[in-house]
């Protein structure tokens, strides 16, 4: 609604409440600031500690944003890799696309062009932006054909085992081995 004045007014009534979603949208309206509700990026980081301790993985990503930048809260690059990467583990498409930034660029964590790919392929499959398959389409042109296929099958394979409910691949950084790719002859 073009009037989300009730909304607001809602959601602050559920700032002292026990409500981790009211938490997190709230967080996110004094994040960018909207309407009547100034920025205020402690507010918003404090708002969504309270929903990340309630499990909400869509605070983690926000409060990572926060925590990268040191808005409202000290800078703590690390912290915020942490939670990218947790929230991206838990399914959030927008989690994936920066972790797959990160791991790319190497901000915060060590470079990895083909674990950027791998993320930033599983954010691309939510369909949620389309900027998504934009970044997984230009880092398949960065780690060639073969590699692309590779990241692509441990994509599916981390799809299936979690829809499986096996823990094997809860982490699938762990999962990728170091080193070359490409063929081999076995002599």
């Amino acid at each position: 609604r073009k009037d989300d004045t009730e909304f607001k007014k809602i959601l602050k009534e559920a700032e002292s409440a026990d409500a981790p979603d009211c938490h997190f949208w709230l967080g996110f309206l004094y994040h960018y600031g909207r309407g009547e509700i100034a920025k205020d990026s402690a507010k918003a980081a404090g708002l969504y500690e309270r929903s990340i301790e309630a499990g909400n993985n869509l605070s983690k990503t926000y409060l990572a944003l926060l925590l990268m930048d040191g808005l409202g809260v000290p800078k703590n690059q690390a912290r915020a890799i942490a939670l990218t990467k947790e929230s991206a583990i838990a399914g959030v498409s927008y989690a994936q696309a920066s972790y797959a930034y990160y791991l790319e660029s190497g901000i915060g964590t060590a470079q990895d062009a083909s674990m950027a790919y791998f993320w930033s392929n599983l954010a691309a499959s939510s369909g949620d932006n389309e900027d998504f398959g934009k970044q997984r389409d230009a880092l398949a042109k960065k780690i060639g054909p073969n590699e692309t296929l590779r990241m692509q099958a441990l994509c599916r394979e981390w799809l299936s085992s979690r829809k499986e409910g096996q823990a094997k691949s809860e982490n699938p950084d762990l999962e990728t081995p170091v080193g070359g790719s490409g063929s081999g002859l076995i002599y």
